[in-house]
């Protein structure tokens, strides 16, 4: 699925219990490079694969995200899954199938899952990013590596996992980089009560900003640093920025 369209996918993510969807008229907020025939050519192919909804809201209409295009987010962003187990999963290297040889491909897949590589042959993953691969390994790997659950550390801690092997210092940073630059600028647009060129651009570079940290993240971050501010609760942030734009763009208009 291309880059635009799960950005779509994860501003109508239910965030919250009263989460909204983006209003189908701001929609060129977020694809201001789509043409009107591009905008709606996208969300026909959306609707008819089953991922979004168009929904009557009082005198707007609403993009909904439905149960495929929700499953789709948990299982592309681990950091989004329902699951808080807490727990990981190590996978250790035995002997490379006939059909894998040299563990290319399982390398490639657990890279793809943002496992941290702890030494040869040996990766470790949140239990909710290692769940969306386990069917695959079970088929294609019994005999072939073993896999471990692990509860709780008997010495250190998941904050030294994170820094040490996730390299996630860069996330916080960034997650909280961009949660202090949402607030300036719906600062900043609630005195000036109304949009820019400048607003407008700005806010596509939080957009990418913030699928860039949830692009790269196995769901460690809040694995390792549950007190920490999170993807879900910037995303929320995100979404009420959204709204704010819209609600000025649409009485620009």
């Amino acid at each position: 699925m291309r880059t635009t369209t799960e950005k779509l996918l994860l501003l109508t993510y239910p965030s919250t219990q009263e989460a909204r969807g983006v209003p189908l008229d701001t929609l060129a907020l977020l694809l201001p490079d789509h043409a009107p025939e591009g905008r709606r050519s996208l969300l026909y192919y959306l609707e008819k694969q089953g991922y979004v909804s168009l929904v009557e809201a009082g005198e707007t209409r609403q993009i909904i995200l439905l149960d495929r295009g929700t499953r789709h987010v948990h299982d592309r962003f681990p950091s989004f899954s329902t699951n808080n187990d807490q727990e990981w999963v190590i996978v250790m290297f035995r002997t490379a199938p006939k059909a894998d040889a040299q563990f290319r491909y399982l390398r490639s897949l657990l890279m793809q899952r943002r496992a941290a590589c702890i030494q040869s042959g040996v990766y470790l993953l949140p239990s909710n990013s290692f769940q969306t691969i386990q069917r695959e390994l079970q088929v294609k790997y019994d005999g072939s590596v073993l896999v471990a659950e692990v509860g709780r550390w008997i010495f250190g801690s998941s904050s030294t996992i994170g820094l040490d092997y996730f390299h996630l210092n860069d996330a916080l940073v960034n997650l909280s980089s961009i949660s202090r630059d949402i607030n300036t600028m719906l600062e900043k647009i609630n005195s000036k009560k109304r949009l820019t060129s400048k607003v407008k651009m700005d806010y596509l570079s939080i957009v990418d900003r913030y699928y860039a940290v949830v692009d790269q993240d196995s769901g460690a971050t809040k694995y390792c640093f549950p007190e920490s501010k999170g993807v879900g609760q910037v995303l929320v942030e995100l979404q009420n920025l959204h709204h704010t734009l819209s609600y000025y763009y649409r009485i620009s208009k």
